[in-house]
């Protein structure tokens, strides 16, 4: 099953919030299988259909915010790994368009909250507004995209999600057709998803060159050195890494596999965020992939830990997605949320201020906000653009690694 958004199942380290107390400002520089549910017929969930704004032009932000109260608390599901990045966010937003908004938060790995997220809806009880890579639900519309076509596609996405999201906002005029789809919106996470994690000391020790391209990694200087697989391994950056590989070497995907486990030792680690550790800790040289929002918890405070780039980065549509529950019980807070997220304060903020996170729009000058060096690289790598339905390519490649125990320790 294709994995990019249960890729961070277990986080960063806790941020410490004591969320019992409330919203608390934070402006800091942090340094599978698709489960098909099925047309949910007779099941509206907990919210009812919501209304449109009242308006027929393309809704702004300032509009949403006068169909709502402003101190309402909004829901959001998200396979992220981390809570701390959505109260930063909705602290910004509160902060720069003086609403009160409180916040609910249940982030997990996309698998589990994709299994919440339908389950309320199977038992007519839904609670959420807004949700974030959900990696079951977008891989259930991403296959039937790869077998059926996008309107097959776009009629799943329609069982759980408003549609229309590409259209009725203003932020059609900002964001690239290539990453907004009728149910999606990208709200964070642009430039690169992926980095390459090492241990600096066991490099220097063993007179390694940081690889500039994954091809590298079959080198001599890098043989015998350990190489960290988490326990579960993520289809779509896996793949994409992989694929690098074999075509910067000449070689077919699993035959650049079978010389990679020749060159280097594998090792598992329990999960993304366990292996990062390990690493910076010493005990691992490196490893295939990582997040970068994870690898960023980590890095300010371990100097041992560095983060590459191998043959640039890669930027799929569904790196940092937005969805409004199409049953939400606050649909309009949705909208305001989701459409305050994409304003130009709002992203510039989300650079220097939100949890381990970058923002999505890239069109904008960040020359000016605060940051550490490693956000700042993330956004300005030259990346691979890859849209929601190309992924499948990368998922194909992994699986087949898998299957075939290329990644067996």
């Amino acid at each position: 099953m294709s994995t990019e958004d249960r890729a961070a199942e277990s986080g960063p380290p806790e941020s410490g919030r004591d969320h019992a107390s409330g919203l608390s400002r934070r402006a800091f520089v942090a340094t599978g299988a698709a489960l098909s549910v099925g047309t949910f017929a007779g099941c509206s969930g907990g919210g009812s259909e919501p209304d449109n704004p009242s308006t027929d032009e393309a809704w702004t932000t300032d509009g949403l915010l006068e169909e709502i109260d402003g101190d309402e608390t909004i829901t959001i599901y998200a396979g992220t790994g981390d809570d701390q990045q959505w109260y930063d966010l909705v602290d910004v937003i509160n902060d720069e368009f003086g609403t009160s908004l409180g916040a609910d938060v249940v982030a997990s790995d996309g698998g589990t909250v994709s299994q919440r997220f339908i389950q309320e809806r199977e038992a007519n009880n839904e609670q959420v507004d807004v949700l974030s890579s959900v990696s079951n639900v977008q891989d259930e519309i991403k296959n039937t995209g790869m077998e059926d076509g996008e309107e097959a596609a776009n009629d799943v996405a329609s069982e759980y999600f408003e549609m229309g999201v590409d259209e009725n906002f203003w932020f059609k005029d900002v964001l690239e057709d290539w990453h907004l789809l009728p149910f999606m919106v990208p709200g964070f996470n642009g430039g690169t998803k992926i980095t390459f994690p090492y241990n600096k000391d066991i490099f220097d020790d063993q007179g390694a060159d940081v690889p500039e391209e994954y091809g590298d990694l079959l080198d001599d200087q890098y043989e015998g050195m350990t190489m960290l697989v988490p326990g579960y391994v993520v289809r779509t950056y896996a793949g994409w890494a992989i694929s690098k590989g074999a075509n910067e070497t000449d070689m077919g995907e699993m035959e650049w596999m079978d010389a990679l486990r020749e060159n280097v030792e594998f090792k598992t680690a329990s999960s993304h965020t366990s292996a990062t550790r390990e690493i910076a800790n010493g005990n691992a040289a490196m490893m295939l992939y990582n997040f970068p929002n994870t690898v960023e918890a980590f890095i300010t405070d371990s100097p041992a830990l560095g983060a590459a780039f191998p043959s640039g980065g890669m930027w799929p549509a569904s790196g940092g997605p937005l969805f409004i529950n199409k049953n939400a019980p606050n649909p309009g807070v949705a909208r305001f949320f989701v459409s305050a997220v994409l304003e130009e304060p709002v992203q510039k903020r989300i650079l220097g201020e939100v949890y381990t996170q970058v923002p999505v729009r890239l069109d904008l000058d960040y020359s000016d906000v605060e940051t550490n060096p490693y956000s700042r690289r993330r956004i300005e790598i030259d990346s691979e653009k890859i849209g929601f339905y190309d992924t499948a390519q990368y998922t194909t490649i992994t699986q087949t690694a898998l299957e075939e125990e290329k990644f067996d320790t």
